[in-house]
């Protein structure tokens, strides 16, 4: 790439068992990941303040991996070579995930009295912020 920060990378996707391209995407620049992490956390300060919203687009998220099971899997096969079988199952899992912290949510991030040598002592779980990952 020598040097010309104007140049497009691109990564494409190959499927291992036939070496078919699956396909091509432009890599993304630190600005656009940073525009997309600013939008995060602005949206992040309005999610913050209601728990029952957040669950309920987990909740959405569930359905939509429900939804496209079939489309999600082959693309898991396509790209990994996982069995078909294999691969509905971990959309199903990760569907199911998402519905249990949903509905159980408030339980983990629930104030706690804790004991200590003061009067009174509570630990408080308050949302931090965005968090980015990049997974396969």
């Amino acid at each position: 790439m020598g040097g010309d920060s104007t140049m497009t990378r691109q990564l494409t996707t190959i499927n291992p068992a036939t070496e078919e391209v699956i396909n091509t995407y432009e890599m993304m620049t630190k600005e656009q990941i940073n525009d997309i992490a600013k939008k995060a956390q602005n949206a992040f300060l309005d999610w913050k303040k209601d728990i029952q919203k957040r669950a309920d687009h987990v909740h959405d998220f569930a359905q939509e991996l429900r939804k496209n099971k079939e489309d999600l899997a082959r693309k898991v096969t396509q790209e990994m070579g996982k069995p078909i079988k294999d691969a509905r199952a971990e959309v199903e899992k990760c569907a199911c995930v998402m519905d249990y912290f949903a509905d159980n949510g408030r339980m983990f991030i629930g104030d706690e009295v804790i004991n200590t040598d003061a009067r009174k002592s509570i630990t408080t779980f308050e949302p931090l912020g965005v968090l980015g990952s990049i997974m396969p």
